[in-house]
């Protein structure tokens, strides 16, 4: 989906869908992108999202599945991410999270893998996984600048690199927090 002025609209106005893949591309100066897959089972596959508006939310939600970011995740501006799924959610190699200083939120009813950076520019970040583990591959790094960020799981909690100024929260419910790999970085 590509639009000028915003795909859905925050509130009652969310595009439901049931197409299990997409990109969705809002290219103008104001918008939001809204959707909600609602299809009974499986994963929402995003091969790319491009919020440009000033002030544009992007908010994704999964009621009876996962979600799956394949591609860039691209916030030119500062509005808020906000992506929830019943089932987990996985940023692949390709789909690193970038945002121009608004809020990061993944809530997953299941876990959350970050196989890609994630920066916000200031912005903060707030990440919960359910049920299960919050993984980060070895190698990458979640830098907010100045931004705080609370990771919450109920499993393990593998942690890569963090890099902020602000405050730092990480939790786990159940069992223990990890070091991704063995390297020479610090958090």
């Amino acid at each position: 989906m590509t639009a000028q002025t915003g795909i859905g609209v925050v509130g009652a106005g969310a595009i439901e869908t049931v197409s299990r893949s997409l990109q969705l591309r809002n290219f103008g100066a104001s918008g939001d992108i809204v959707v909600n897959e609602a299809a009974a089972v499986g994963s929402l596959s995003i091969s790319e999202l491009t919020q440009n508006a000033s002030t544009g939310w992007s908010i994704i939600e999964a009621v009876s599945g996962s979600i799956a970011f394949t591609g860039p995740v691209t916030h030119l501006s500062d509005g808020a991410l906000w992506v929830q799924a019943s089932g987990s959610i996985t940023t692949g190699f390709a789909a690193q999270v970038s945002l121009n200083g608004g809020l990061l939120t993944f809530l997953a009813g299941a876990s959350i893998d970050l196989d890609g950076d994630v920066s916000t520019s200031g912005g903060d970040v707030w990440m919960r996984a359910g049920t299960g583990t919050l993984d980060m591959a070895s190698g990458i790094i979640l830098d907010t600048g100045a931004g705080n960020i609370s990771i919450l799981a109920n499993g393990n909690v593998v942690v890569a690199q963090v890099s902020t100024t602000g405050d730092v929260r990480i939790e786990s419910g159940s069992a223990s927090i990890l070091r991704a790999t063995l390297n020479d970085r610090t958090n």
